[in-house]
C-alpha cells in the first residue's frame, strides 16, 4: 500500500536531517531512540488490529497457563536458549509483545509453581523474582539444587510465601533434619505460629532416619504429609490438629515407646484426617492394640507388593477401625497361599453385609491380571465402600479367584473384563481359561477394549459347556444384560508371541460362537430361568443373522454399546425443559401433518409457536 504523500514526505525529511548530522554520534543516538520509539508506536498499533493479540487478558492468561502445562515444545528440536529445557520454552510467551509480557508478569500462576527438576536453576531465579509475595510451591533435589535452596533468596522468602515443599534427599544424605533446620531458620517470630507450609513431600532412595523435632515447626499448620523411604524417630510432634491427607510410602512406622512413635500413636493426632495411604509400610508388632480412624475420614488405602509387606498391610487394617468412609486394598504379586487368604477376605466382607457392586479383570500380558473387586455397604447410615485389587497377579491364581467368588450374591454387581494389549487366552495356560466365571451370579457382563471380540467368542464357547459339581443348570444363572464394546475390527493390536487371527476369520469365528448365545438365550426362555434383558452390541454387528433371531429371546431388544451406556449413566432421561415439552406435545399433531395437503405446511410455524406459548402458560 502506498504510504500517504505527507508521510512520504516526513519521512525524506527526517533522512536529509540525518544525513546532515554526519558525525554527530550523540544527535544520531537521539534520533535512532526517537525512531526507535515511532516503530513500537506502530506495532503497538498493528497488535490492536490483532485478534489474538488483543484477545481479553483472562483467556490470555488461560492460554499461557495450558502452554506451560503442556510442556515439551518437540523432543527432536533444540531449545531456543542452551540454558532452557524443552519445558522451560513457555517463557517465549513473555516476548512476543509488549502485552501479552505484561499479562504474563502479573498472572502470579505462572510463577508460583517453581520446579528445579523440570526448569532448571536459571528460569526458578526468575521465577522466585516474578513470585513477589504470593504464595508459591517448590520442587527440588538436595544434591543438585543445594545451592540454590541454601540461598537468602529463599530461605526468607519460606516463612511467609512457601505452601508446598517437594524435596527429594536423594541417597547419601546423613543428617537431613539440620538440612530442614536451616530451611525454617528464618521463620523468626513465627515460630509459634507455625510456617506458611501446608503441604510436605519429602523422600530418600533408601530408609533414612529423620526426627520428628526436625518438622516441628511446620506440623501444626500442615494439611498434607509424604514420607517415602522414611524413618521417622524421636519423640512424637506435639499436634497434628490440620492434616487431612497423609501418605506413607516404605516406611517403618513401628512403636518403640517414646523413642519413636509408631502408627498407632500418630493416630490419635489426627483429628480431621480425611485420607491415608500406606504403601509397604511397616508396622510391628501385629498384635498391637487397636485404635480407631476419626470420624472424618474418607479414604483408607493400603497397598503391599510382596509377601512380608501384604502380611503388614492385612496386620494394619486390623488395627485401624474405621467407621466411616472407603477402604482399598492393593495387593501385589503374592503367592497363592497368600492370595487364597486374601479371597476369603472378599466372602468375609459379604458375609458381614458388604455387597458386591463391580467385578473387573484387566488382562495385561501373558499370564499376569488385575483384578479389582468393589464392595458396598449399605447397612450403614452412610454407605461406605470397600475395594480389593489384585495387581499382577500370576496365572496359579486366577482358579482360585475364581472359585473364591462363587456362591457370594452378586445379582446387583456388574463384571467387567478388559482386554485391551492383551486376549482372554492369555490368562492363563489353560484353554478354558474364562470356565472358571461360569458359576458367578452378577447381572451384567462387559467385554471392553480393543481385544473384546476375542474375550466374546471365549464367551460363547463357555456359555456351552457343561456344569460339573452339582451347580445351576446354566452358566451365569443371574445375568440380564451382556455388553460388546468392540467388533472384530478393532482387534489390531500386534501380541508378541501371539498368532493374531485375520479380521475377517474374527468375524467368522464371532458369528459361529454366537450361536452359542442364542442356545443359551432359548434355554434361559424354556427352562423359565427368566429371559436375557439385553443385549448390547458396536453398530456393526447389528446387521448380523443371529442378531435378528437374537431380538425374540430378549426381554427388551439388541441395542447399541454406546445406547446401553448413556442409559447406565442416566443420559436417556425424559427430563424436559419448556421448549423440549412443547415439542413433545405436538408431535402426534407433527406426524400428522405428513397427511395432510401441501398448502398446509407453511402454516406450522405458527402452529409450532403458538403451542410453546400455550406450554409456556400452563407452566408458568
Amino acid at each position: 500500500m502506498t504510504a500517504p504523500a505527507s508521510l512520504t514526505e516526513f519521512g525524506d525529511v527526517w533522512t536529509r536531517q540525518l544525513d546532515g548530522l554526519r558525525n554527530d554520534a550523540g544527535a544520531i543516538e537521539s534520533s535512532m531512540l526517537v525512531a526507535q520509539a515511532v516503530v513500537r508506536h506502530h506495532a503497538a498499533l498493528l497488535n490492536a488490529l490483532n485478534r489474538v493479540v488483543s484477545l481479553p487478558a483472562e483467556v490470555l492468561e488461560s492460554i499461557f497457563l495450558a502452554v506451560q502445562l503442556t510442556g515439551r515444545t518437540s523432543a527432536t528440536t533444540d531449545p531456543v536458549n542452551r540454558d532452557w529445557s524443552h519445558e522451560s520454552e513457555w517463557i517465549l510467551v513473555t516476548h512476543v509483545c509488549r502485552r501479552w509480557r505484561q499479562i504474563a508478569l502479573s498472572y502470579p500462576s505462572l510463577w508460583t509453581d517453581i520446579d528445579l527438576n523440570t526448569y532448571g536453576i536459571p528460569l526458578c531465579k526468575e521465577m522466585l523474582i516474578r513470585v513477589t509475595s504470593h504464595k508459591f510451591a517448590l520442587s527440588a533435589s538436595l544434591n543438585a539444587h543445594e545451592n540454590f535452596l541454601l540461598g537468602m533468596d529463599l530461605r526468607t522468602r519460606i516463612p511467609g510465601q512457601l505452601s508446598r515443599l517437594k524435596l527429594d534427599f536423594g541417597e547419601n544424605v546423613t543428617h537431613s533434619g539440620a538440612f530442614l533446620d536451616t530451611l525454617w531458620s528464618q521463620a523468626g517470630s513465627e515460630a509459634h505460629s507455625g510456617l506458611a507450609l501446608e503441604e510436605l513431600d519429602i523422600s530418600y532412595r533408601s530408609s533414612i532416619l529423620m526426627f520428628w523435632a526436625s518438622l516441628e515447626l511446620v506440623v501444626p499448620r500442615l494439611k498434607c504429609l509424604r514420607f517415602t523411604h522414611t524413618c521417622p524417630g524421636g519423640g512424637a510432634p506435639s499436634s497434628m490438629k490440620m492434616l487431612r491427607d497423609v501418605t506413607f510410602n516404605t516406611v517403618d512406622l513401628t512403636s518403640r515407646g517414646r523413642v519413636t512413635p509408631g502408627i498407632l500413636d500418630l493416630v490419635p493426632l489426627m483429628p480431621v484426617l480425611e485420607s491415608a495411604t500406606f504403601i509397604g509400610c511397616v508396622f510391628s508388632p501385629l498384635d498391637a492394640d487397636k485404635a480407631a480412624l476419626p470420624s472424618s475420614m474418607k479414604l483408607f488405602h493400603c497397598e503391599g507388593h510382596d509377601e512380608w509387606s501384604l502380611q503388614q498391610c492385612r496386620a494394619l487394617s486390623r488395627m485401624l477401625m474405621q467407621t466411616t468412609g472407603d477402604r482399598v486394598f492393593v495387593v501385589g504379586s503374592a503367592t497363592s497361599h497368600v492370595a487364597e487368604e486374601l479371597f476369603e477376605e472378599v466372602k468375609d466382607m459379604a458375609d458381614v453385609g458388604f455387597d458386591i457392586t463391580e467385578i473387573t479383570v484387566e488382562v495385561t500380558g501373558w499370564y499376569t491380571t488385575n483384578a479389582t473387586v468393589t464392595l458396598q455397604n449399605t447397612l450403614k447410615e452412610e454407605a461406605s465402600s470397600l475395594c480389593i485389587k489384585y495387581t499382577r497377579m500370576p496365572s496359579t491364581c486366577w482358579p482360585t479367584f475364581c472359585s473364591s467368588m462363587e456362591g457370594i450374591d452378586m445379582q446387583d454387581a456388574s463384571v467387567r473384563l478388559i482386554c485391551d494389549q492383551a486376549t482372554s487366552c492369555m490368562i492363563s495356560s489353560d484353554n478354558d481359561e474364562l470356565y472358571g466365571l461360569r458359576g458367578w451370579t452378577m447381572s451384567r457382563l462387559h467385554l471392553t477394549g480393543r481385544m473384546a471380540s476375542w474375550t466374546a467368542a471365549d464367551i460363547f464357547i463357555a456359555l456351552r459347556a457343561p456344569i460339573e459339581g452339582g451347580g445351576p443348570s446354566v452358566a451365569f444363572p443371574c445375568l440380564q444384560d451382556f455388553c460388546l464394546e468392540h467388533s472384530p475390527s478393532s482387534a489390531t493390536v500386534e501380541i508378541p508371541n501371539l498368532d493374531m487371527v485375520q479380521v475377517d476369520d474374527l468375524y467368522k469365528e464371532l458369528d459361529e460362537g454366537a450361536l452359542y448365545l442364542l442356545w443359551y438365550a432359548r434355554q434361559r426362555r424354556d427352562q423359565d430361568l427368566g429371559l436375557l434383558r439385553t443385549v448390547a452390541l458396536p453398530t456393526d454387528l447389528l446387521q448380523r443373522q443371529w442378531v435378528i433371531e437374537l431380538n425374540d429371546l430378549l426381554e427388551r431388544r439388541v441395542i447399541t454399546y454406546d445406547e446401553y451406556m448413556a442409559e447406565e449413566d442416566g443420559e436417556g432421561d425424559d427430563t424436559e425443559t419448556t421448549e423440549c415439552r412443547a415439542v413433545v406435545l405436538y408431535r402426534p399433531v407433527m406426524r400428522a401433518l405428513r397427511f395432510w395437503e401441501t398448502w398446509i405446511l407453511p402454516f406450522v410455524p405458527a402452529i409450532t409457536t403458538l403451542g410453546i406459548l400455550w406450554t409456556r402458560s400452563r407452566i408458568t
